[in-house]
């Protein structure tokens, strides 16, 4: 064990990964563990690093600043490994993680939804031998987000480990989620969530003061900015068919910056429209250039698959907002994020599984509504308000504290 503290620890903060690998979860446990370090608890970060790196040698340095305890797991990378030697990891580290349960004597256990269901199960078991009270994260609903992904299709599979988180959602002493819908999922298996609250993350990166930015000239076309991952379940597809016939009109140009598997689909698309010139594709970027990009744009996109606003949330419409950049997301109306954009003047919501009359809806909102967006200093004060680390990191702390005393 490192770090200057000897105490029994108040929590212990448990997950495969954690800063200084470079995942957004696992540098936002940094934040929650020096916020809760800072309010006097005594704290045990359990992670894993990689063999023959730094990892180890970062996290101790840290350790011993912060007077945070760790203990740390060698793990080698499991980038080259097979499906076998994987789960072979899976269960060395869950063996650790049951180890560090019984042992550490830790009051409280944090653990999240990765691997779902596996981890707060597992300390249910380990607290037939040892009392203690568990905070269950849960980044991600499951294991409804992996049937929504396509990734759990046998329904006696999926039945059973529903149930079996719903029995770790009553079972654990608080379970924080990001938004009321996907509390409303929990709640919908059936499920007692009287212990569930409902806390975002923060904002991950510092963001630069907002230069005036350029004021669009009357009737130049909307500048809207996608900024993340190109994979599947965001509906592209549909968003592309939308770039495309908003820049036929001359309504908008569109920038995708990000990779992913339907990158080349969204490509092809343009191409066979010729419209490169306005809908184009810049690749992965440096966060500093997406932070630009975005303080340049008139709108960020955000677009999910119909229903997996109940399963998880849009982490980058945070970004978004922190940049001060107003939104127009694809999402239920009724969505939390929906409903967000809307009271707040922050930007607009549109029914992705409305392909009608899409076109004509984003259109008349651009025509006629986006003027009517809250200012871009005004946005970026509002992210700061509900999504800073301060105010999340305070919130969590607070919530722990109860379990404690």
């Amino acid at each position: 064990m490192t770090g200057s503290n000897k105490m029994k620890p108040d929590i212990a903060i448990v997950h495969r990964y954690f800063w200084p690998q470079n995942y957004p979860y696992a540098i936002m446990l940094k934040g929650i563990a020096e916020g809760m370090s800072k309010s006097g608890m005594n704290v045990l970060v359990c992670s894993c690093h990689e063999k023959q790196t730094d990892q180890l040698l970062q996290r101790k340095v840290w350790a011993s600043e912060r007077g945070v305890a760790c203990k740390s797991l060698a793990m080698p990378s499991e980038r080259t490994f097979s499906i076998p030697m994987k789960i072979f990891s899976a269960l060395y580290y869950a063996v650790w993680v049951f180890s560090v349960a019984l042992f550490s004597g830790a009051k409280v256990i944090w653990v999240g939804s990765t691997p779902p269901v596996i981890m707060p199960l597992l300390l249910r078991f380990a607290r037939c031998f040892r009392r203690f009270k568990i905070v269950y994260h849960c980044q991600d609903i499951h294991p409804e987000s992996m049937s929504i992904n396509g990734n759990l299709k046998r329904q006696w599979v999926y039945d059973s480990l529903r149930k079996i988180d719903a029995a770790n959602v009553v079972k654990s002493d608080l379970v924080l989620t990001l938004s009321a819908d996907m509390k409303d999922t929990i709640a919908s298996r059936p499920c007692e969530v009287d212990n569930v609250k409902v806390i975002n993350n923060f904002i991950l990166d510092e963001i630069p003061v907002l230069r005036e930015p350029v004021k669009r000239a009357d009737g130049a076309p909307y500048k809207l900015l996608f900024a993340g991952g190109l994979g599947r379940f965001q509906n592209l597809e549909v968003l592309t068919q939308l770039a495309i016939e908003l820049a036929k009109k001359n309504l908008a140009v569109v920038t995708f910056m990000g990779d992913g598997p339907v990158r080349s689909i969204m490509e092809r698309m343009v191409r066979e429209n010729g419209l490169q010139d306005e809908i184009t594709f810049l690749g992965h970027r440096p966060l500093s250039d997406a932070i630009k990009a975005m303080q340049a744009a008139d709108f960020g996109l955000v677009s999910l698959t119909p229903g997996v606003d109940k399963v998880a949330y849009p982490s980058k419409t945070i970004m978004y907002l922190a940049a001060g950049l107003p939104c127009l997301a694809f999402v239920s109306h009724s969505s939390s994020l929906g409903r967000m954009l809307k009271e707040n003047n922050l930007g607009a919501a549109f029914d992705l599984e409305d392909t009608v009359s899409l076109f004509s809806q984003v259109e008349g909102f651009l025509s006629s509504y986006a003027h009517e967006v809250m200012g871009r200093n005004e946005i970026m004060r509002f992210a700061q308000d509900r999504f800073s680390e301060k105010s999340v990191v305070s919130m969590l702390v607070g919530e722990v504290k109860e379990l404690i005393h």
